[in-house]
């Protein structure tokens, strides 16, 4: 985990102005879908703590979910991913069953390993390519380091009275984030 964070670090100084200029939006039902597709987004990757859901989690949430599902209609199943830092099994049988694929078992993000895997999946150029994620330092960073493009979640799904101190925690690490390096 140290390793992660200085990793993290390195590569967040480095890559300052490629986080500074992402894209946000407040929540994922926030983006226009058939935006992405005027923009030629072929490819969707999504995290799923924070940003289909709150941490923890095992299904998205209603409307989130339906922003998922319009998504599927308009690019394809396979062109949507799941890319989390958190592959519980029974998250993975859901995307399983709505034929979206979850990639796991690379290195977490910030590491680009999850979004090269993608990319080498898929004949789309890397700008073709856009992950939408809740935290600067870890998805938003992968984003920068594999050259795709990439989303910021600004107001993510939380749930303080369910887990107060894992979400307080991730509050304070995207508030840290947000203020230092953008």
């Amino acid at each position: 985990m140290l390793s992660r964070l200085f990793y993290s670090l390195h590569h967040a100084f480095a890559h300052r102005r490629c986080l500074a200029s992402v894209s946000s939006a407040k929540t994922i039902c926030d983006i226009d879908i058939n935006f992405l597709k005027n923009q030629e987004i072929k490819i969707i990757v999504l995290d799923f703590d924070g940003v289909l859901a709150a941490h923890g989690e095992i299904f998205p949430q209603s409307d989130a979910e339906q922003w998922l599902i319009k998504c599927i209609a308009i690019f394809g199943k396979d062109q949507v991913f799941i890319l989390s830092n958190n592959p519980f099994a029974e998250r993975q049988r859901y995307f399983e069953e709505l034929g979206v694929r979850f990639v796991t078992g690379f290195k977490k993000k910030p590491y680009p390993d999850g979004l090269n895997f993608i990319i080498s999946q898929t004949t789309e150029n890397k700008e073709k390519i856009v992950l939408i994620d809740d935290r600067l330092l870890t998805g938003i960073l992968a984003t920068c380091l594999a050259q795709t493009k990439g989303i910021l979640i600004t107001d993510p799904y939380q749930n303080l009275k369910k887990r107060p101190f894992k979400e307080r925690f991730f509050s304070i690490l995207r508030w840290l984030e947000q203020h230092f390096f953008l």
